[in-house]
């Protein structure tokens, strides 16, 4: 065989082991992101001050009405509510990418633990998001994590939607969720809208006080994904309602809101070092470690 045929089929075999290495490079690089990923969310989770009151149901999320307009990097109110009975009302900084939690949730027979399952809203001044099941009592399913945006426009809430996406689950974990009203009926269901990671009540372990009594207890969260402590709390926060909240839009004097930006459907579209430098710059959280709301 003439010498440069020879040296033809060396190149060939080194260029197809070559490109093996690549291949296996490559893959381990998008792993290796993938759990910083995950890594760099838990660790931004257990970064922020925690603060919240209560509050009685009513048909706006606002001390007052008429509602006071957005301001970006000032305080607004956002509300989540369960089943349209309970509410917890969150004094979050306009334009920080922002999580909600309410601890022990999971397990209070008012919310998780509901014999009648628990669908949640979130709203903001006037406006609310459509339903979302959190604890399902003829699955046994509970969901957990989802995240709401709310849209502005001059500072005046527009709406609040859900941003739907299973980011952090497999395929066979995650269901279309998102219904007109709070029943698990095929009529209340919104088809093919509403993507959400669940698991099983199951899984979740912990105990809790419940009483209907119990104070607000906030403190600080020093470890990723913990609660705020209490005196009357232990439990994992690994099937607390945590809601993530992120602003779009304009406020009330013009400038841009863009802390959406933030959130996981976006988060994939970008590298791990933006998401990190972002997160880690813009995240706070809000975690109440109890809830008392009269019946009044």
């Amino acid at each position: 065989m003439p010498k440069s045929r020879r040296n033809m089929g060396r190149k060939v075999v080194k260029g197809e082991t070559f490109l093996r290495s690549c291949s296996r490079e490559i893959l381990a690089v998008m792993m290796a992101q993938r759990v910083w990923l995950l890594f760099a969310w838990a660790m931004a989770m257990s970064l922020a001050r925690v603060q919240a009151v209560q509050t009685n149901v009513s048909s706006i999320c606002s001390p007052s009405d008429p509602v006071p307009l957005v301001v970006k990097g000032a305080i607004t109110y956002v509300c989540v509510n369960v089943n349209n009975e309970y509410r917890t009302l969150f004094t979050p900084v306009a334009d920080k990418f922002t999580v909600l939690r309410i601890s022990d949730s999971w397990n209070d027979t008012r919310i998780g633990a509901n014999p009648s399952s628990a669908f949640l809203t979130v709203s903001s001044l006037k406006y609310r998001t459509s339903y979302k099941l959190y604890s399902s009592a003829s699955t046994g399913r509970i969901s957990p994590y989802m995240t709401a945006i709310i849209s502005v426009k001059k500072g005046v809430v527009q709406g609040v939607s859900w941003d739907e996406g299973c980011y952090f689950c497999t395929v066979d974990m995650c269901a279309y969720n998102l219904f007109s009203k709070p029943e698990e009926t095929t009529s209340a269901r919104l088809s093919g809208q509403g993507k959400t990671c669940y698991t099983s009540v199951d899984n979740c372990t912990g105990n809790s006080s419940n009483s209907s009594d119990a104070s607000i207890n906030v403190g600080d969260s020093t470890t990723a994904g913990s609660n705020a402590t209490s005196s009357t709390t232990n439990t994992t926060a690994q099937c607390d309602i945590t809601i993530y909240v992120g602003w779009t839009g304009t406020d009330k004097n013009g400038d841009y809101l863009g802390s959406a930006s933030l959130r996981m459907s976006q988060f994939s579209k970008y590298s791990i070092g933006s998401f990190f430098s972002n997160i880690g710059a813009s995240l706070s959280k809000l975690s109440p470690t109890s809830r008392n709301e009269d019946s009044s």
